[in-house]
């Protein structure tokens, strides 16, 4: 879940279908909004922050398909303001294998970065292939694998009791796509029992996610996200540290989308 992804990929189209499928059928399809706060800043340059972000995690008989729209309006320390919009939209194979996707982050109105594109996994690591900001093409290593199934071998994991978890995720969320992202699963979280919704009525794990650059070894993260993750995919709560200041996500609306049957 929400983009901000160590098993060998040689085995992760099989893993896909064949190791995974108690949490995929956990999974269920939903959309889910939240609001965004600001909790702490670091930097005297921001005297505030507050957003909205919108997150669908759907299934076709074919894959999935993810959605994040975040919305983040910036406030200086003399009243000006900065208006972000970030974009992000993915279809993954059920056999995690190939994906395409389209990610677009706005500055004040204006589009300041894209990529878009398709990536395949082999036997031997794979390849992109972007439509968007130019064509051309970028090799995956072996180990790589998509933010999809890398949320299903995170609950996997956290299922069998696991507190740690490295992986090599390519999400196509900017110009390389490719980060370290590693997994503190911290304890186990109680369901919402007496909730109106059912989807919150399931029992979870808090997971602390940080995101380094690939490209760049023993660097600082560039971003770091603890959620509230239940065992069917929803995210109950969230806080992203950006560094500078953090945000705390509230959910403030959950909608189950209709299940496929295929």
């Amino acid at each position: 879940m929400v983009s901000k992804a160590a098993i060998p990929a040689t085995a992760a189209a099989i893993l896909a279908i064949a190791g995974l499928p108690e949490a995929m059928a956990q999974i269920a399809p939903h959309r889910a909004a939240y609001t965004l706060e600001m909790a702490d800043t670091g930097s005297r340059r921001l005297s505030g922050a507050e957003g909205r972000m919108l997150f669908l995690w759907d299934r076709s008989c074919e894959g999935w398909v993810t959605e994040q729209h975040i919305t983040v309006t910036l406030a200086g320390p003399e009243g000006d303001l900065l208006e972000t919009e970030s974009h992000y939209e993915t279809f993954e194979t059920l056999a995690g294998d190939r994906m395409t996707f389209r990610s677009e982050f706005v500055l004040n109105g204006e589009t300041d970065e894209i990529a878009e594109g398709e990536a395949e996994m082999g036997a031997d690591g794979g390849t992109v292939r972007y439509s968007q900001p130019r064509q051309g093409e970028a090799d995956l290593p072996a180990e790589a694998i998509f933010p999809s199934f890398h949320t299903l071998e995170l609950m996997e994991r956290a299922a069998a009791g696991e507190r740690f978890f490295t992986a090599l995720v390519f999400d196509g969320s900017d110009a390389t796509g490719l980060s370290e992202v590693t997994a503190v699963i911290s304890g186990e979280l109680e369901p919402w029992a007496e909730d109106d919704n059912p989807l919150l009525r399931h029992p979870g794990w808090r997971v602390a996610l940080a995101f380094f650059d690939a490209s760049q070894q023993g660097a600082e993260p560039t971003s770091e996200i603890t959620i509230d993750l239940l065992e069917n995919g929803v995210v109950r709560a969230m806080e992203i540290n950006y560094g500078d200041f953090v945000l705390e996500g509230t959910l403030s609306a959950l909608e189950e989308l209709e299940r496929v049957e295929c």
